[in-house]
């Protein structure tokens, strides 16, 4: 192997970051390699100059807002603004069908991809899973906005792990109602609901009394709870008559009682930002528990 003298650099410090995103000879996707390389200078003793030299801008940061040609880059934060690391950021090629690129999110939530430099466009979406209340919740995002671009250009795209609900489905044991009341309608069912410690996003939460309503996700209940664990208790509430309380029980679970704590689910199958959970009422007067 031979060089040219244009080849040769004669005083250099070279930073260089090299991200592996396909699997290449014995390189794995998904791996970043930092390299630095030194140059030791043709100057004889040189002499100390008065004038300071000032610091060195980090190249993460100095490029962090710049766009450049096929890279792609942003940063995973929460809804604080705190960075969530070790999670595997996917670049999703438009052309050619389950075709990515990844990389994982440093110790800053930061990432950046170089793109393969073919005519495509290109969209961004991560999967990764988090503990709450030592259960562990799968969570979907694309970048914010959810805008494909064009590898040629490049882009910032930037994940927040932020506005995360629950959808809460209520289930009537109408045997539980006698005749002689009004007909159920699950908009007369009041439920309460009560933060039992932080929730998922740390805040301490609010206390939630509204009606049962009907959901997208399906039946009737209550939607866009933020995520957390909640204390439930329930009234039936028919127009011309007094409130009356209700059991209630987590779907699945056998004994009914006046409040129940639950946590919400990943919606089955997942590939939803929404979790559920589904709770059975019925009239506390009933004597079948």
């Amino acid at each position: 192997m031979s060089f040219s003298n244009k080849n040769i650099i004669q005083k250099s410090v070279i930073g260089l970051t090299i991200v592996g995103c396909l699997m290449i000879g014995s390189f794995a996707a998904g791996h970043v390699w930092n390299m630095k390389t030194g140059g030791v200078g043709n100057t004889k003793n040189p002499e100390k100059s008065t004038i300071p030299t000032p610091a060195a801008t980090p190249v993460s940061v100095l490029n962090a807002e710049k766009v450049e040609p096929y890279v792609v880059k942003g940063y995973l934060l929460n809804a604080q603004g705190n960075p969530i690391p070790d999670v595997i950021i996917n670049a999703d090629n438009l052309l050619l069908y389950d075709s990515n690129m990844q990389t994982v999110t440093d110790e800053r939530g930061f990432y950046r991809i170089e793109l393969a430099k073919v005519p495509a466009t290109w969209r961004m979406n991560t999967r990764f899973s988090l503990e709450y209340n030592g259960k562990q919740l799968d969570l979907w995002l694309t970048a914010d906005g959810d805008k494909p671009f064009a590898g040629s250009t490049g882009a910032i795209r930037n994940f927040t792990l932020k506005n995360l609900v629950g959808n809460l489905e209520i289930h009537p044991d109408f045997y539980s109602f006698p005749d002689s009341l009004p007909q159920f309608d699950s908009a007369d069912v009041e439920i309460t609901l009560t933060p039992v410690g932080p929730l998922f996003d740390g805040s301490a939460g609010q206390n939630i009394t509204r009606r049962a309503a009907a959901l997208e996700t399906g039946g009737h209940g209550l939607d866009k709870i933020p995520l957390g664990r909640y204390k439930m208790s329930a009234r039936w509430m028919p127009e011309g008559h007094e409130p009356m309380p209700m059991l209630v029980k987590v779907t699945g679970t056998n004994k009914f009682a006046q409040s129940v704590e639950f946590d919400f689910n990943n919606t089955p199958g997942g590939g939803s930002t929404i979790f559920v959970n589904a709770i059975d009422v019925k009239l506390e007067s009933s004597s079948n528990n």
